[in-house]
């Protein structure tokens, strides 16, 4: 749900410009009840990964990254899904959708024109990387963008909870994210899980 909200919230402002204030504040009272909502939610119940749970990764990133286009931010970025059709998640499509959502929602926000997902196997282990092509994060920074409440960009609007939480849906699943400089010049945001044999 959180990257639909996205998806409003630049509609919102779109109205906002358009000299439709009225509209665009009770779609901002909408979009501020449901976030709230969603935040409830993932704090009683923070993952729903049980073993055997399992989704179409490439599907979900099209998923995603279709929502993605429709935002001011995501208008004037060139996605790239290079991730094969027989990758499986270890982890439900509602958990997938709320771990990838956040990390390309970060890359779409920071890249100059480019974000690529992709999925490997590196030493047995099934790891699922976003790429951008942005300013990156300084080193001394990268655990920084972990904490609750930290923004990396003060002007941008959000609450800078989406990596923790992707963080903790991975943890959760068995997985570790990690946040390192992208082989593009911007970040990179890994989620690798253990061997699932």
């Amino acid at each position: 749900l959180k990257t639909p909200l996205s998806a409003l919230k630049s509609q919102s402002q779109r109205l906002r410009d358009a000299d439709h204030a009225e509209a665009a504040d009770a779609m901002d009272r909408a979009i501020g009840t449901m976030t709230a909502v969603i935040e409830g939610q993932l704090a009683r119940s923070r993952v729903a990964t049980g073993s055997g749970h399992s989704s179409d990764a490439r599907d979900i990133a099209e998923h995603l990254i279709s929502v993605l286009e429709q935002t001011a931010n995501g208008e004037r970025i060139v996605f790239t899904n290079a991730i094969n059709a027989a990758v499986a998640l270890p982890v439900s499509r509602e958990t997938a959708m709320e771990m990838l959502g956040p990390l390309l929602e970060n890359a779409t926000r920071f890249a100059r024109r480019q974000v690529v997902i992709s999925a490997t196997v590196e030493d047995g282990r099934l790891v699922l990387t976003v790429d951008d092509d942005g300013p990156g994060i300084a080193a001394d920074q990268l655990a920084a963008a972990f904490g609750r409440g930290a923004r990396l960009d003060e002007t941008s609007a959000g609450h800078g909870l989406g990596l923790t939480i992707a963080r903790d849906l991975a943890a959760a699943s068995n997985g570790q994210l990690t946040l390192t400089r992208s082989i593009h010049g911007g970040l990179s945001a890994r989620i690798a899980w253990s061997s699932r044999g």
